[in-house]
Parts: structure tokens; sequence; C-alpha cells
């Protein structure tokens, strides 16, 4: 299946977990309610599917993504326009027409990005009225910019310097030694390999204590090596700094969710094919570009204690990081109930919580 068709799937994946471990409310809005939730993705990630798809699917680029016909603004004007962007989203109706006019949805992009919504005190644009940004907008790059999203709604637009940065960073995969074995690789007589391949499975209802539940992954190369009986999970991540920042990310993206639910679900996946019983599956590695393409891109590996965290949880400077287990556990339980202004532990405690007092001084 394609890309499209595999994110149309209602199912929960790494990506939806991770949404619901971040904000319950957005979880609820865009899994639940169905609506248009405004996705505010970093460049880094926005890059890194980009080197994804050209990698991987090239064959979809055409449909994912469209070259900018002018200027991707940036700044308080690149805010206006995804600020508009997303206000055009919210009034579509089921023709996927738009029910406002123009000028009638930029003053409400202004006033959502030139005020902050707790204080109210203007942090953008604050040299500029409404009507001097209406005044400037007709004939600018943004709305150039804008009205190109309106025609290639659905797909991302991108600039073409973004575009051969990612072709350099795919050359790069493709011929540096420490990947080019592997980004290379395609079946033959030893080898049989599968990129952006789906897996739709069920965790065990021992360990979710609920009924099985379904979960999916899209692993970005799948590698079965029927000569050492073994099986491999990679998945392409880029960064900034794939030396230093990359660990920051694991944490930050929640990476170690993803492990669990990929590791767990090719494991499932094997079971099903009675020629692969006696493989290993390996733990999920990661293969690391950088962004800038200066440096090489590394290998990250994982093993039992990475994917035993990413299912259980783990404690990290006195916070609790749920895993897949009590994540799944409790949206089961907001699905069944109903209930979503309230966490089920807090609902259990009748609303009553604990404070956990600070980490003793030894000094």
């Amino acid at each position: 299946m394609t890309e499209k068709e595999y994110r149309a799937l209602d199912i929960d994946s790494y990506s939806s977990l991770k949404v619901f471990i971040e904000d319950r409310k957005k979880y609820y809005k865009k899994f639940i309610l169905k609506e248009v939730v405004r996705e505010e993705e970093s460049d880094e990630l926005r890059f890194g599917s980009l080197v994804d798809c050209l990698l991987f699917t090239p064959e979809e680029f055409d449909s994912r993504y469209a070259l900018s016909v002018s200027k991707v603004p940036t700044g308080q004007w690149g805010k206006l326009m995804d600020e508009l962007w997303a206000v055009t989203l919210a009034n579509l109706n089921a023709n996927g027409e738009v029910t406002k006019e123009v000028e009638v949805m930029l003053e409400e992009a202004y006033n959502n990005v030139k005020f902050d919504r707790r204080t109210g005190e203007a942090v953008a644009f604050k040299r500029e009225s409404l009507e001097k940004v209406k005044e400037k907008f007709p004939g600018s790059d943004a709305e150039m910019y804008y009205r190109q999203l309106r025609e290639s709604h659905g797909k991302t637009i991108i600039e073409l310097q973004e575009l051969e940065n990612a072709q350099a960073v795919v050359q790069e995969l493709r011929t540096n030694d420490f990947t080019k074995d592997i980004i290379n690789l395609v079946t033959d007589e030893r080898y049989e390999v599968y990129n952006q391949f789906p897996i739709i499975g069920e965790l065990d209802g021992d360990l979710t204590k609920t009924v099985g539940y379904k979960l999916k992954c899209l692993v970005d190369k799948l590698i079965i090596d029927h000569k050492r009986k073994m099986i491999f999970i990679y998945d392409l991540k880029t960064a900034w700094d794939n030396e230093r920042s990359f660990l920051y990310n694991y944490k930050k993206y929640k990476y170690y969710i993803q492990i669990a639910v990929y590791f767990y679900l090719v494991v499932e996946w094997k079971k099903k094919h009675p020629k692969l019983q006696d493989y290993a599956v390996n733990y999920p590695r990661f293969i690391v570009a950088e962004s800038s393409n200066y440096k090489a891109p590394l290998i990250y590996f994982t093993d039992n204690e990475n994917f035993t965290q990413g299912m259980r949880g783990f404690i990290h400077h006195g916070e609790y990081h749920p895993g897949v287990l009590k994540t799944v556990r409790d949206l089961v339980w907001h699905k069944e109930t109903g209930i979503w202004k309230v966490s089920r532990e807090n609902h259990e405690g009748n609303g009553y919580v604990k404070i956990v007092p600070f980490e003793k001084d030894n000094k």
C-alpha cells in the first residue's frame, strides 16, 4: 500500500501513541472526533520525511510533494501563512470547498498569530496593522505560496534547494561505507528486502490487561537474511547533528515507543510465517543522516533494555515516561468510558492527586 493508504488506516501507531502521551486533547480531536488538527512539524522532521520518500518510495514523490513556485515565507509571515492554511482547513465543507472569503480568514489568522492567547499581548506584527498586512498580501510571495497550498491540497510544498539537499543526503547514504550495503541491498537468493513495509498486529491482551489491541507500523527497510536466519529492522532518521543531537531526539520524539511497537509487531508478523519460525528478529536500528550532509551517516542500534523501556516505561531524572503498555491501557479505558477530560489515574483517585516530594539533597 502507499504511504497515504497506510496513514488512512484507522489503527493506532507509534505516531498516534506519541500524540496521546503528549496531548490527550489533541488525540481526542484528531483520532476520535476526526477533526482537522494543525500539525506543527519541525523542519527537521519535514526534511527527514522528504529524504525517506526519495530513498524508499521515489514513485510517490509527485503525489506527496510539490515544488514551490515562490519563496516559502519565513519569520512572522511564515507563521501567518501557516495559520491561514490552518484556518482554511478548518473551513472546508464535506465537498472540500472553502466556506469563507480569504480576507475574512486572513484577519482571523492575523489575530491568532499577533496575540498571545494566554496574555493577549502582541507577539508578532507589532509594527504592521491588519490593514497594512491586507494591503501587502495581494500579489506577494506569501499569497503565491498560499494559493499553491490551496491548489496542491494534500501535498507538502518544498523549495528547490530543499529538494537538492535531500537528494545529496540520499546519495551519501547510497555511497557511504557505513550505510551503502544496507541501503542498496535488494532481494536476491539470500535476502528478502522490503522498503516501507506495512505491518498490522495485535498486542497480547495479557500484556495490556485488555482485549487484544491493534497497532500498525511502516518499517522503512525490513531485511530477511535466509543464510543467517535473521530479520533486521531499519528506520531512517535525519538530524542537524547526527553525532550529538540524535540521542536528544530519541527522547524528545519518543523513539523508544517506536522501537517497542516495531519490534513487537515484526515478531508477531514472523509468527504467522512457518518458514520464519526459527529466525531471530534483531532489535531495531536507526540509520541517522546529518541534514547538512557534512558528517557521515551513523547506525544507532538498540537492545532488549531499550525495548523493555519502550514497552513498560522508565524514570529519567525523577520523571516517569510511560511505555506502550500503559499508554494502550489508558487509551482503551478512555475509548470504552468516553471520558477524556481527566486521566484514568486521576479519575480512579476521585480527583485527588498526591504531590510527590522532591528528591532529597544529600549534602
